[in-house]
């Protein structure tokens, strides 16, 4: 898919993807702190 993309199509996937994934870290961490994540205790991933 990414082939034949220009260099700045490229370069704006890339940041969607580090953005994507940054949101997603946000989202776990407060999971995380507020325990609405019910697999996992309260501050589990603060403990690793």
């Amino acid at each position: 898919m990414l082939a034949n993309a220009s260099e700045k199509n490229r370069a704006n996937i890339t940041k969607l993807g580090k953005y994507l994934g940054l949101a997603f870290q946000v989202r776990d961490d407060l999971f995380d702190i507020t325990g609405a994540d019910t697999t996992k205790s309260i501050f589990s991933d603060i403990q690793e």
